[in-house]
């Protein structure tokens, strides 16, 4: 025992050590170090972005409410209030007026809309009665097409090539023949034009013309729709002569003014789905037309149909516009300007209808009859088909715009 005195101190100490040992060892988590202090930097990380945050809310909470006035479709008015501003409670109680003032103004813009569309779908005649409502329709294109001829601007096409000296003759509506050609080479003189039954000139207005049965009741509302949308176009043309200068040669004959010539009208076989939302309302019906005159009274008519503010909307898509490429014999005598030819690729918004299926339409985006950017298409007036050879298509009878 004497002998153990000596060493006693270092085995009680032992002893301790190895007890704090175990404690270490047993009552300790396992902790990674290098873990550890990566996740206390991201906390600190973490930590000081939200005491800058807190910072900025303290700072825009001192501010108070805004005051002023702030244009809700200006972003920079927008970014303003919502970055220098804290958003509290009391602002519902003087933005909700103004919510509901928006959303009167979107219900107006949308009846005025549906309104000036309505006029696209005013009936002809009854619908129930096929000879009736034909009749009808023949009657209002045919007064149409003389307003527009009696104005010269209207192209009247070339007659069928026939026998040297020979003259076409068609059925009129009486069932008897009525001269609506001319010799070969010639256009059809405006006195043996009968605008009713005249396919070639009904067609470079894009009309229908009964070649057999009459259209059935469900085809209608397409045929009704057309004829609303060259009616609308017509008024626009007639409406935009381009006044020339007086000459200082001639100051007691000002010159008349100059219109432009419809020359072709064709039309999209699908309706259109417009973007921007707009499909939500209605569809938009696409057509190219074609242009020819002076380019003043060109540019005059593109004008007057894009600030048409009356009647239904008329969006225009594309234009080319370039010089005629073509004259007939004696066209350019006596002309003194630069003839041109205007296309325009339009779409007329329909927004009394439903928009029809995506997969009914999703190749069909464009206005028919637009070439490559810069480049007049050829005017060769395409022929109307009959109503009944469209049915192919996957827009329903009751859905034809």
């Amino acid at each position: 025992m004497n002998n153990l005195k000596p060493f006693l101190f270092w085995i009680v100490a032992g002893a301790i050590l190895f007890v704090e040992l175990v404690i270490y060892i047993c009552a300790l988590p396992d902790v990674d170090l290098i873990g550890d202090a990566a996740a206390a930097r991201a906390s600190k990380t973490q930590l000081d972005r939200e005491y800058v945050h807190l910072t900025e809310l303290d700072q825009r909470a001192k501010k108070g409410n805004p005051t002023g006035v702030f244009d809700p479709e200006n972003a920079d008015d927008i970014k303003r209030l919502t970055d220098e501003f804290l958003i509290t409670g009391t602002w519902k109680s003087v933005l909700d007026p103004h919510v509901q003032k928006y959303e009167k103004h979107l219900k107006d813009i949308t009846a005025h809309l549906v309104e000036r569309s309505a006029v696209l779908r005013k009936p002809l005649a009854d619908s129930s009665d096929k000879l009736g409502w034909y009749t009808a329709y023949q009657s209002a294109t045919e007064s149409l097409l003389r307003q527009l001829h009696g104005a010269g601007s209207l192209r009247i096409p070339l007659a069928p090539a026939t026998n040297a000296g020979a003259v076409t003759a068609k059925p009129g509506r009486d069932g008897k023949e009525s001269t609506t050609g001319a010799r070969s080479g010639d256009t059809l003189p405006a006195s043996e034009i009968d605008f009713a039954v005249a396919k070639e000139v009904r067609d470079v207005a894009g009309l229908y013309t009964k070649v057999s049965d009459y259209p059935e009741p469900s085809e209608h509302p397409q045929l009704t729709i057309r004829f609303r949308i060259v009616e609308r176009l017509v008024g626009l043309m007639l409406q935009s002569a381009a006044a020339n200068s007086v000459s200082p040669l001639n100051v007691t004959d000002p010159p008349p003014a100059i219109r432009p010539v419809l020359s072709a009208v064709t039309w999209n076989e699908q309706p259109l789905v417009p973007g921007g939302g707009v499909a939500t309302y209605g569809t938009g019906v696409g057509l190219s037309v074609l242009f020819q005159g002076p380019v003043s009274a060109l540019l005059a008519v593109q004008a007057a149909i894009e600030r048409s503010d009356t009647g239904p909307v008329i969006i225009v898509s594309g234009f080319t516009l370039g010089r005629k490429a073509t004259y007939a014999p004696g066209e350019r005598k006596d002309v003194s300007a630069e003839q041109g030819e205007l296309r325009l690729n339009l779409v007329v918004l329909d927004l009394t209808a439903p928009a029809p299926s995506a997969a009914s339409t999703s190749h069909t985006t464009s206005a028919a009859g637009a070439g490559p950017a810069g480049e007049v298409v050829p005017s060769a007036p395409a022929e109307q088909p009959h109503p009944k050879k469209k049915r192919q298509s996957a827009v329903a009878p009751g859905e034809e715009q």
